[in-house]
């Protein structure tokens, strides 16, 4: 089945893409002007910093609990979608 999408964000596809079609130079003046060299360096500095604090946090193997825990999860997970109970007669 199809999603519903609402008319206001149709509009707004529609509207940016008049703009960029009916006046790509000015489009791209605007973009230029407003996107300056040291907004792209704190912009990447930033990207790097996230990524950085996650492979930080986030690589080290996992603990005998995380294990115990994670393989509980996964196995009720597995087991929740292979039954499904109904209440009432069928």
């Amino acid at each position: 089945m199809a999603k519903r999408v609402s008319p206001g964000g149709c509009l707004i596809v529609f509207l940016g893409l008049l703009a960029v079609g009916s006046a790509p130079g000015y489009v791209l003046l605007e973009v230029q002007r407003v996107l300056t060299w040291e907004k792209l360096l704190v912009a990447v500095a930033a990207v790097c910093l996230l990524c950085g604090a996650f492979v930080v946090t986030h690589v080290r193997p996992l603990t005998e609990d995380e294990v115990r825990e994670l393989a509980t999860k996964r196995r009720n997970r597995q087991i929740t979608t292979y039954f499904t109970f109904r209440q009432g007669r069928r």
